[in-house]
């Protein structure tokens, strides 16, 4: 989706009041349940095979590591599990990056180089560009079929990175009604806030399990609460840079919003037309359109699964406590 800018929080604020943010969307549900996540030490251990779309923009001084693509196979649970650990600003490394598609170019590719984490929003990873072997200037789009090999991103990864602070809302009543986060048009990156709190929880995570309910997962503290059957005020926020005036949007009818991202997009169902309006960023050159009444398309190709040795590779090596991540790429991008 669209890369969150890096910024320094004002300690003297409330959380998620740092930004610039406008209320969009409220709602009052039943069925919710706040639970704290634990990351496991397992996660810290945890390596994953796959390759991913690489797309370089900036005259190439920047990177989106795209793991979206539906046709991979890793859950996206086990890329979300390692990208929730604190890596921003890490260094990375990218091994095992030769590229070739004679059709587009003759010249030698390899992607290999370092790179610096900045953010992971809908299963795209966003990176600076620190230094590559060899890329070619004119193009900048690297499709995961011409990887020679399977690419590995190697992060140096403190066992203290793991303490993160996240938390579940389950809405046990699901995703399809309109006591639902989907149904106020909620995606990772926006912001909630529950019943009279004054703070903001930014949403890392949105998705449904094997069940049907629906689970939003907020960076921050939240106090462990069944709810299931209290009611819960949430109010949905979006970032707001840009300053859009909502008197000049219409706020109530639904539809889908199309977000443009140097040159990849993505769609989101259930927003109004001034969610669909902030969602337009000048400083990531986000553009989006509003179609109302109507739903953004389903994939409906078949996932093939891939081998043992595609999906997870526990590497635990110990270095003065530094724990070696080794990621390779499958699926994605917010």
């Amino acid at each position: 989706m669209i890369s969150k800018s890096s910024y320094t929080r004002n300690k003297n604020l409330p959380l998620g009041q740092e930004k610039e943010t406008a209320l969009v969307r409220t709602g009052s549900f039943y069925g919710l349940k706040i639970e704290g996540v634990r990351l496991e030490n397992s996660t810290l251990k945890r390596g994953i095979i796959s390759t991913p779309n690489f797309y370089f923009y900036d005259n190439q001084s920047k990177v989106m590591v795209d793991f979206s693509d539906f046709k991979n196979v890793i859950e996206d649970v086990l890329v979300k599990d390692f990208f929730a650990l604190n890596l921003t600003g890490n260094t990375f490394e990218l091994k095992n990056a030769e590229w070739l598609n004679p059709d587009l170019t003759n010249k030698k590719i390899n992607l290999n180089g370092t790179y610096t984490f900045d953010s992971f929003k809908n299963n795209i990873l966003f990176a600076n560009v620190s230094s590559v072997d060899s890329i070619d200037t004119d193009l900048n789009r690297y499709d995961k079929s011409f990887f020679k090999t399977t690419p590995d991103l190697v992060f140096s990864v403190s066992a203290s990175q793991g303490d993160t602070k996240l938390f579940s809302i389950v809405n046990y009543l699901g995703e399809n009604s309109k006591n639902s986060f989907n149904y106020l048009g909620a995606v990772p990156g926006d912001y909630i806030k529950i019943n009279k709190s004054n703070n903001k929880y930014e949403i890392y995570d949105l998705f449904k399990d094997e069940e049907g309910k629906e689970i939003l997962i907020i960076k921050g503290s939240l106090t462990a609460e069944d709810r299931v059957t209290s009611i819960t005020d949430v109010s949905l926020y979006l970032h707001n840079p840009d300053r859009i005036q909502k008197a000049n949007y219409d706020n109530e009818k639904i539809g889908r919003c199309n977000v443009l991202v140097n040159g990849v997009s993505q769609c989101f169902d259930s927003n109004t037309q001034y969610q669909c309006a902030l969602r337009n960023n000048s400083k990531t050159k986000a553009i989006s359109s509003f179609v109302q009444g109507d739903f953004c398309e389903e994939e409906t190709a078949v996932v093939q699964r891939t081998t043992a040795v595609e999906q997870l590779t526990e590497i635990s090596r110990s270095t003065n406590e530094i724990l070696t991540q080794v990621i390779s790429k499958t699926n994605f991008f917010r």
